[in-house]
């Protein structure tokens, strides 16, 4: 009886640990989408959402800010490689007009820092310098990483469509554009029009606390008679108005 007992309980714990696998397995395969937001944002609130469902895997998020950028509703999946480094990633995209995505890209976030990386196509300004501006914004090859609450990598272009909000009269029909890099510890994108004669020099750290600096250059005084009244103060050669809040 014993020597069958000894036989049977390495078998026992061969068949307890296969049951283990499977049913962590199982968890991770069933695991909501909620549970990866979780994970990748973290305390930094990077993605906020109303609506989530499904499976990490494959599931629909709506009402979606992430990094203080509005983008509606979104399809996404949890990447399964980089959960072996520590780290959840997590790809995005709108769903597609003419077979193109609106916007997509990937958040991640775990050992190593949080962040977002290949992120291309239009969302909406938020916040209160969304509403100042009244302006979209459209990525190209848009990357930033955060690490210990510190800048450490950005780049890619960001445009500036002003669609209303207090630039909206000075006719910048092209935009503004510029180029993300780190400064310190910010997320830093300075917006420059095509006659370098107005900027919006934006800086964001990594909890989405903003300082904005909104500069007209101009010496016509009535100009600048009606910058003061929205706002503006003498600056240099110009006007500038000083915004700071929190996406």
């Amino acid at each position: 009886m014993g020597k069958i007992w000894a036989a049977i309980q390495p078998i026992s714990r061969q068949i307890w640990i296969y049951i283990m696998a499977i049913f962590v397995i199982l968890l991770i395969l069933f695991m909501p989408m909620r549970a990866a937001i979780g994970m990748i944002s973290g305390d930094n609130n990077l993605l906020r959402a109303q609506n989530i469902n499904g499976p990490i895997w494959s599931g629909q998020i709506s009402n979606v800010e992430i990094a203080g950028f509005s983008m509606g509703q979104i399809n996404a999946g949890l990447l399964p490689l980089p959960l072996f480094m520590g780290r959840g990633e997590l790809a995005f995209s709108s769903d597609k007009e003419n077979n193109k995505a609106m916007i997509e890209g990937v958040i991640f976030g775990g050992l190593g820092g949080n962040g977002i990386k290949n992120l291309n196509g239009e969302a909406q300004l938020q916040g209160k310098i969304g509403k100042l501006l009244g302006g979209n914004v459209i990525f190209n090859n848009f990357n930033v990483h955060f690490k210990n609450d510190i800048c450490s990598s950005a780049k890619g272009e960001v445009k500036l469509l002003l669609n209303g909000g207090i630039l909206s009269s000075l006719d910048i029909n092209e935009g503004m554009t510029a180029q993300a890099s780190c400064d310190g510890a910010d997320l830093s994108l300075s917006f420059i029009s095509f006659s370098e004669q107005e900027m919006v020099k934006l800086r964001v750290n990594q909890a989405g606390k903003y300082n904005a600096n909104i500069i007209i250059l101009t010496d016509d005084p009535a100009m600048m008679a009606g910058l003061g009244l929205l706002g503006f103060t003498p600056y240099q050669a110009g006007m500038i108005r000083r915004e700071t809040g929190q996406f």
